[in-house]
């Protein structure tokens, strides 16, 4: 036997393991046994049923977002503002204002807008940003204060609530963990 044909079973016996230890459909193990086909059978499974689980990881959707702030940072900002534009209410204003602040480094400010915003801002965020903000200046008590009064609120709010505020609730689950 060559070294190259083993390696081959090696690879199929370890597919067809991952097969039966994800409980994936065992269909799959026929594919990936048929002679001939190995290496076809194989890159479908990898194509069909671990490529989209990965991409669908918070590990990569949080890599896809670090990877479009770096290729473009401005674009929170420039979603904001149109936000505050279409929407026109004084708390999308606000919340652009307290984000600008933050992006120029006017961490002083920022604090004072995010700190007004996250009682009164209508979803998660402002708080959540609030709470960031303070934890990476050094106060972390008080950032853990805000996520915490935070999700205290959001366990007693509806569900359609916190449902659209998913992110910025696990974000301050986050805080409150870190």
């Amino acid at each position: 036997m060559s070294l190259l044909f083993i390696v081959s079973l090696l690879i199929q016996a370890g597919f067809i393991i991952h097969v039966i230890k994800t409980g994936r459909n065992q269909l799959w193990i026929w594919v990936l046994i048929i002679p001939g086909l190995a290496f076809a059978g194989i890159l479908a499974y990898i194509v069909v049923e671990i490529l989209p689980e990965l991409l669908r990881s918070r590990t990569a959707r949080r890599t896809a977002h670090g990877l479009r702030k770096a290729m473009d940072p401005g674009a929170d900002l420039r979603r904001y503002e149109s936000e505050a534009r279409v929407a026109g209410n004084v708390s999308s204003r606000h919340l652009l204002y307290a984000r600008a602040l933050e992006a120029e480094g006017n961490v002083p400010k920022a604090l004072e807008e995010y700190r007004v915003l996250a009682t009164s801002y209508p979803g998660a965020e402002a708080a959540v940003r609030y709470a960031q903000l303070l934890q990476s200046h050094g106060e972390r008590a008080e950032a853990q204060k805000v996520a915490r009064e935070l999700l205290e609120q959001a366990r007693i709010a509806p569900g359609h609530y916190r449902r659209a505020q998913r992110t910025w609730l696990e974000a301050a689950q986050r805080l409150l963990q870190g």
